[in-house]
């Protein structure tokens, strides 16, 4: 498909604002993956607004390449409690800010290892709080979400991040749960497995797993909308060698070298 600049996109007669995909990135190290996310999700042909939330440290030259296909908000990280000492999760409190974003109705949040493959707009037909689960489908995931973005319920989350204490393991997801189950109860609603597949789920790590579903998965499968890629080994670092056995059409990662940083 032919590129449209996201201004071009959210002027148009039929985009719609009070929607938005958001995605969070601390630091320009993350750029490439978030420009690729935004760029998937433009060639879906979704209609809805897309921004992507910012801290200080993304220098200029990047913000300027990430505007050419979302709205950026800068935000403040929000430092994780003392007792979460694992640098990896040093600043995952921070996505906790998309319940800032009042300007929209409805988020779907996704983390910027996230490729999208099929327009997945009908997420938003989902209500607070919806997410998938993991790649063992036996606990949910935060890679994705659907939001109601509220000050009231930003507020409420902070004065119960001063005062709980969730395991170390996962502490974004383990304090979302425990908020939506305990402090503010709401239906959690799982998003289908195929809005989030996992990238392990083509190898072997999780091929007893799937056996014993009696269910293979291919990345040509055309129930999959999203891929979600954990881990510390990121696709776009090490491109050559982690996906080569993948379509690049398909995955798009290299298609952020249309984008200079």
């Amino acid at each position: 498909k032919n590129f449209v600049s996201y201004k071009q996109h959210i002027a148009s007669h039929s985009a719609q604002k009070e929607f938005a995909y958001v995605t969070y990135v601390s630091s320009s190290e993350f750029v490439p993956a978030a420009a690729t996310l935004m760029y998937s999700i433009a060639q879906t042909g979704s209609r809805h607004a897309r921004a992507v939330l910012v801290t200080k440290d993304v220098l200029q030259r990047d913000r300027e390449a990430l505007s050419l296909l979302a709205q950026l908000i800068e935000i403040d990280v929000i430092p994780a409690p003392k007792y979460v000492s694992n640098k990896r999760y040093r600043e995952t409190f921070t996505k906790l800010r998309i319940w800032e974003l009042a300007m929209f109705t409805k988020v779907v949040y996704v983390d910027t290892d996230v490729i999208i493959v099929r327009n997945m707009d009908d997420l938003f037909d989902l209500d607070e709080w919806s997410v998938p689960m993991d790649a063992e489908q036996n606990r949910y995931s935060t890679g994705m979400m659907i939001v109601q973005p509220s000050l009231e319920t930003f507020d409420s989350m902070m004065k119960h991040l001063k005062t709980t204490e969730v395991s170390m393991e996962l502490p974004d997801l383990l304090f979302l749960k425990d908020y939506f189950e305990k402090v503010a109860p709401k239906k959690i609603n799982i998003i289908p497995r195929w809005y989030q597949v996992y990238q392990e789920e083509f190898g072997s790590q999780y091929s007893t797993y799937l056996t014993s579903r009696k269910e293979k998965i291919t990345i040509y499968d055309s129930r999959i909308h999203g891929i979600h890629y954990p881990g510390e080994n990121k696709p776009w670092r090490e491109f050559n060698d982690r996906m080569a056995k993948y379509s690049t059409q398909f995955c798009h990662w290299d298609e952020a070298e249309e984008f200079k940083y």
